[in-house]
């Protein structure tokens, strides 16, 4: 890395920061939202119908927008990972003020009739964005004329953003668990047990186990007692009583806000301009998928319920009668893999948390052409001029350059790895300012954060698992995805996981003992008995078992990903309002689980159909991917084909990737994702290499 002098004068646009205060932050929420106002008032005010343009009508609006998501963005931001919890609240109501501030900006009228003059004669991309702004605007309800029914869609619509925003809210600052005795958690590795609260007085002699994903986890793949993984997933699943019924209010102010559009449920209502555009098309790729994946499915759990008899009759138990829980498939499918495959048990001391990032930088940016530089602690002191440039002193920052085109910058990159109070609390990547070309022609660059759990012990390295690793890859992806788009505006803005293949994994293992003296002693420490140090590296024996994804695990999850995207159809495609009125939500959800996962629930032993309330913490389709959930699964028949079109054969083929970058990721959302699919491909793309990666 080159001195503080080199990067702060080779920056073209310094990061923001990130110092704002509660009250700061709602101001600064309020004049974004009374300047776009502003703009809205005077285009309607100057510009006519007969002489709407699109430089007099929608530069303006989206001049306006572009500043204003390069803040907006953050303010939301700070509710998922701040740790202030007043910050975090203060970020929530702004996150209302915006959303409120949309449903009425998006129901005038006026603007409507401006934008519907401006449709024709345009580039492809400005016909994109223009298209998107009458789409946006008719689903805002501008289409309605009933006086009554337009005040009642823009009152659900509110509140839909309410409810949203209280679920989340919930999830994120929750903290919720269960007490359970040393004894109840046999089995469970030490290095677990040390990050478990201690109980005193009362609780004295227990522990106390959380039961926010994704920690529930580590204990119901290691407890040995059926009956403590069976408290802790009910934990789990019951954990946040006050989101049942704000799930059930939320999914029906959906589907009257669909029905006032005249459409016959939401999941319609949402999927008009996506590539599916239908609710059948999206079904029909489903059951094909279902179809073929469910007796595989049943096989697997089978399997697994074999494992079971065989644990319970070596513990002196009756076989009669065994059935395969819920809270039974983790542990019972972590003794088949540690069975099969002896390495796997000690895989993640090969992957250092650090060592590993820098690797898949490294990968990634040989193949894409690109550099990630690191800005130091000093160094963002010195370019914030004191401001914060991180929002904790654990997050990591870069600098993104694109080493093809003479050093380009390309934007700032952030990691964001440790749990925390009041964190998100699965993974994923955040585009926390959208890159745009501003009216001087000049690029307003992007910026992106990681967001991850990963849990930190004091001064002991942090291990990932290979699907540690195969996910970090795939989250790298999306953030490749934001900081490589380039478009226009800011509002048009997928590397698959089997990249780290056999080659990749080799390259990137190294055992933490070697890093440094201090991680050696921690090894030292760790170890039971004297052994000879690991080798530095697997050998190519354990990186060929290693590569070779056992398609076991993988249809059960896809089978997983299956049952979500049927339940998120369910509930957002009743026939009628009055028969999502009287559902059963928790019912279906948990029937729908054990039909599909072939598993049973609470239901079998005495508990009913709703011994669980699952659905209310399935945060995917609270925000997000609400009747988008069904997208993982085709999300993956595309990527196997887009894989199979130049990967396949060589990863580390340059040129392709060259390709990738400039058809897929450069292009974002300036034309329809199925156009930039076709033309990748070169073809439609088929469910056929996405089962033989299943090998069904």
């Amino acid at each position: 890395m080159g001195n503080f002098n080199i990067l702060s004068s080779s920056l073209p646009q310094l990061p923001p920061a990130f110092d704002a205060t509660p009250l700061s932050l709602i101001e600064e929420a309020k004049a974004l939202i009374d300047h776009t106002r502003t703009v809205w008032d005077d285009v309607t005010l100057n510009v006519q119908p007969n002489f709407a343009t699109f430089e007099n009508t929608i530069i303006p609006i989206i001049t306006d927008e572009n500043q204003k998501y390069t803040r907006l963005r953050i303010l939301r931001f700070y509710s998922s990972t701040s740790p202030s919890k007043e910050l975090r609240d203060a970020s929530n109501s702004a996150t209302s003020m915006f959303n409120d501030a949309d449903v009425e900006l998006y129901s005038r009228v006026d603007i409507y009739r401006l934008v519907s003059e401006v449709l024709n004669g345009i580039h492809q991309e400005r016909k994109g964005l223009d298209d998107e702004s009458i789409y946006y605007l008719r689903q805002n309800g501008c289409g309605i004329t009933d006086v009554g029914k337009k005040q009642a869609f823009e009152r659900a619509q509110k509140r839909i953003q309410k409810l949203v925003t209280q679920c989340n809210a919930n999830l994120h600052e929750d903290s919720s668990g269960i007490w359970l005795s040393i004894e109840e958690l046999e089995g469970v590795p030490e290095k677990i047990m040390a990050q478990l609260k201690q109980g005193e007085a009362d609780h004295e002699g227990h522990v106390w186990v959380k039961t926010k994903v994704p920690r529930p986890f580590k204990i119901i793949s290691h407890a040995k007692s059926e009956d403590t993984r069976r408290k802790v997933y009910y934990a789990m699943k019951n954990r946040l009583p006050q989101n049942i019924p704000l799930f059930r209010e939320l999914v029906l102010c959906r589907d009257e806000v669909a029905r006032l559009l005249e459409y016959p449920n939401y999941l319609a209502y949402k999927i008009a301009d996506k590539m599916a555009r239908t609710p059948d098309k999206v079904i029909t790729i489903l059951d094909e998928i279902r179809q073929r994946i469910h007796p595989h499915a049943v096989k697997a759990a089978d399997e697994l319920l074999g494992l079971k008899i065989k644990d319970v009759i070596a513990r002196g138990e009756t076989a009669e009668d065994q059935k395969l829980f819920l809270w039974d498939e983790s542990f019972y499918a972590r003794i088949q893999l540690e069975n099969e495959s002896e390495i796997r048990s000690t895989i993640s001391e090969y992957f250092e948390l650090y060592h590993t990032l820098d690797k898949l930088l490294e990968l990634l940016g040989h193949i894409f052409d690109t550099r990630f530089e690191l800005i130091t602690p000093e160094q963002q002191s010195a370019l914030g001029d004191g401001k914060p440039l991180v929002w904790h002193n654990d997050v990591s920052m870069y600098a993104v350059w694109d080493t093809r085109k003479l050093g380009e910058f390309l934007g700032y990159a952030y990691f964001d790895f440790f749990p925390r109070e009041g964190k998100y609390g699965h993974g994923g990547s955040y585009a926390t300012q959208w890159g745009y070309t501003n009216p001087g022609g000049g690029r307003f660059y992007p910026s992106c954060a990681l967001v991850m759990n990963y849990t930190k012990l004091g001064s002991k390295p942090v291990l990932l698992s290979l699907v540690d690793v195969r996910k970090l890859f795939y989250e790298l992806g999306h953030l490749y995805h934001s900081l490589c788009t380039k478009v226009k505006y800011a509002s048009l803005s997928y590397i698959d996981r089997d990249f780290v293949e056999a080659r990749h994994i080799k390259n990137l293992s190294y055992h933490y003992s070697y890093i440094s003296p201090e991680y050696k002693s921690v090894w030292l420490q760790e170890i039971k008995s004297r052994i000879e140090q690991p080798p530095a590296q697997l050998s190519d024996k354990d990186v060929a078992e290693l590569a070779t994804q056992d398609p076991k695990k993988l249809i059960s999850r896809e089978n997983y990903n299956l049952f979500l995207s049927y339940f998120d159809i369910l509930v957002h495609t009743p026939a009628t309002h009055g028969e999502l009125e009287q559902a059963n939500l928790a019912e279906m959800f948990n029937k729908l689980q054990t039909d599909i996962l072939a598993m049973h629930g609470g239901e079998a032993i005495g508990d009913g159909w709703d011994w669980s309330h699952g659905q209310s913490v399935f945060r995917m389709i609270v925000s997000g991917y609400d009747a988008g959930y069904y997208t993982y699964v085709p999300g993956r028949v595309f990527a196997l084909n887009m894989w199979n079109r130049e990967f396949k054969t060589n990863t580390l083929n340059k040129d392709a990737a060259r390709r990738f970058r400039d058809t897929v990721f450069c292009v974002g959302g300036k034309q329809p994702e199925e156009k930039t699919l076709r033309d990748y491909l070169g073809h439609e793309p088929s469910t056929g290499p996405y089962f033989k990666w299943l090998n069904i």
